[in-house]
Order: C-alpha cells, then sequence, then structure tokens
C-alpha cells in the first residue's frame, strides 16, 4: 500500500526527470571557443558563417565546430592557442562590421541547444562570462601623474602664499602604436609605423592633438588665484567642446569621426605638427604616432563636415 497518494509519486519523478534533463549539457564539458556578432546588432546569417569560416580556414585555424545562437556566430576550437588566433584574424579583418569575444561553447548535442537546453553558468568569470582587456599607455599615465604632482605644488604654494613665478614639468605628449589591438581600416593609408616594442602592425594613437603643455595652457582659478593649467584633463574638454560646437553648428550629430579624420579632414583640418618626439616615436608630416593629425582648426573642420562658420555668407 503506497503511504502518498499516487500522483505525488509521479509529480515527484517528473520533477527530478525535468532536472536531470536541464542539469544534461553541464556533463558534456566545455571547449574554448570565440563569439562574434554584427556591431549594428543585426542577427548573423548563414552567408556571415561561411564567411567567418572560409577566413578562418585561409589562416589554417581549425574550427571544431559553429553554430549561431540568438543572432551571434559560436565558433569553438580544440584548443586556446587556435581561439586566440582566430580571435586575432576576425578582428583585423573584420572590426569594421564585426566584434567579438573570447568564450567557451557546451559540447553539447545540437538537439539540446535547439530545445533552449544550456550548460548552467557558475558565476561571473568562472566560465568565461566576461572578458575585460586593458591596455596601459605608460607615457601618457607618467604625463598625468607628473600633471597632478604640478597641480599640487602650484595649490601648495598658492596656500602658503609663496611667491612664485612658474612650476615648470619637463615631459613629452604620449602616443604610440598598440601592442594588442589591430590596425583599423581607416588607419591604412596612415603610415602607421610597427610598435618600437615588439614590430606589432597595431592601432596607431592619438588621432588627433590639442595644446596639453602646462606653460601654454588654459587660464583657471584656484582659490582666488590665477594660473596656467595643461594636460590631458584640459585638452580633452577642448575637444569635448569643439565637436559639441560642430555638432550645434551642423544641426546633427557628427556621428563617427575617425573615417572623416583620416580621410578629407586629414589635409585641411589640422595644423600639422612636423617637430618634437616622445621617446618613442617622433613628429612629421601627416599622422604621426606622436600628435597624430595635429592640433584642429575648427572652422576647416566645420567646412569639411559641410557646415558653415557662423556669420559666413
Amino acid at each position: 500500500m503506497l503511504e502518498f497518494p499516487r500522483w505525488k509519486y509521479v509529480l515527484v519523478t517528473l520533477v527530478l526527470v525535468i532536472g536531470l534533463l536541464f542539469a544534461l549539457p553541464n556533463l558534456f564539458g566545455e571547449d574554448p571557443a570565440l563569439q562574434v556578432e554584427r556591431k549594428s546588432r543585426a542577427p548573423m546569417d548563414d552567408f556571415a558563417r561561411q564567411s567567418i569560416e572560409e577566413l578562418l580556414h585561409k589562416q589554417n585555424v581549425v574550427i571544431k565546430r559553429d553554430y549561431i545562437d540568438s543572432g551571434r556566430l559560436i565558433v569553438a576550437f580544440n584548443d586556446v592557442a587556435s581561439q586566440l588566433k582566430a580571435r586575432d584574424t576576425v578582428d583585423a579583418t573584420l572590426s569594421d562590421v564585426d566584434r567579438s569575444a573570447l568564450g567557451n561553447a557546451s559540447r553539447a548535442p545540437s538537439w539540446m541547444r535547439k530545445i533552449g537546453l544550456k550548460a548552467m553558468p557558475l558565476g561571473l568569470d568562472l566560465r568565461g562570462g566576461l572578458y575585460l582587456l586593458y591596455q596601459v599607455d605608460l607615457q601618457g599615465a607618467v604625463g598625468q601623474l607628473l600633471e597632478s604632482y604640478e597641480q599640487s605644488f602650484r595649490r601648495a604654494l598658492i596656500e602658503a602664499k609663496l611667491p612664485f613665478t612658474d612650476i615648470t614639468t619637463i615631459g613629452a605628449s604620449g602616443g604610440g602604436v598598440s601592442e594588442i589591438f589591430p590596425l583599423p581600416t581607416y588607419q591604412q593609408s596612415a603610415n602607421v609605423p610597427v610598435s618600437v616594442n615588439t614590430g606589432f602592425v597595431g592601432r596607431g594613437v592619438p588621432d588627433v592633438a590639442g595644446d596639453a603643455d602646462p606653460n601654454t595652457g588654459y587660464n583657471v582659478e584656484v582659490d582666488g588665484q590665477a594660473i596656467v593649467v595643461g594636460g590631458t584633463s584640459a585638452v580633452a574638454p577642448l575637444w569635448s567642446a569643439l565637436i559639441a560646437l560642430l555638432n550645434q553648428q551642423l544641426g546633427k550629430s557628427v556621428g563617427f569621426l575617425n573615417n572623416s579624420i583620416y580621410g578629407a579632414l586629414s589635409t585641411t583640418g589640422f595644423n600639422d605638427i612636423v617637430s618634437g618626439n616622445n621617446g618613442a616615436y617622433s613628429a612629421g608630416p601627416g599622422w604621426d604616432a606622436c600628435t597624430g593629425w595635429g592640433s584642429p582648426i575648427g572652422t576647416a573642420l566645420l567646412s569639411g563636415l559641410g557646415g558653415q562658420a557662423p556669420g559666413g555668407s
């Protein structure tokens, strides 16, 4: 004789079966994988899938399997070396339209995936939930540190009411060539040099320049005292304000400017800086890894973008 009603046994059995079914994908393990999605957020299709397969095949990257999941292409590999090579290949070739991220792909059969069964995430980073890649501009960091020291000395002297003429920081501009991020399409004709450290053909910085010299920078008032400041924290707002004015005059957002900066605007929109260096790279005609295209000419940028300066005919 049953101790409980029959339906309770059926219910418990059903719950156990469903639980086991949902747990099954976790038993198959994972392979290193690459997730590829459209920057436009349009779903990946079979044509895009075949294109990436052919691209990786040409680079002798062996694909274990691939499939489209929630509009993203998941490409699985036998080892991490193939995964990293695939990532570099996709980023170097398709970075204008696609973005990629490292991850893991379950080895569970495709029929489980089709009915929505997936391996259970164990937590952020434990299963590759999120990858953050940072590259530090060491020269820029040192420059900002020196800048902060200079401002601290200025404030200390002002608060102590000690007279001084000026404080000079001996430094240089930032800039260089990435050892991680590949050369983007818009920089193909900019004659970006290879990295002086590794010889890698990477993303060149900066795109543009501005006056960041503390000695010829910007007049500000601190505790009632007029001083001149500079550095990245001063020139970045300068560019932000310039873009805001361009948007205002054009009546629309300029959007992603890099294609224009490295296109028609490169010859007319900037004061080319042709002398000086940052220790690793030297300034020269055209784009360089010291000052980019140079400092902006606001009216020329506005004209190049199809606008008209206030008061113009």
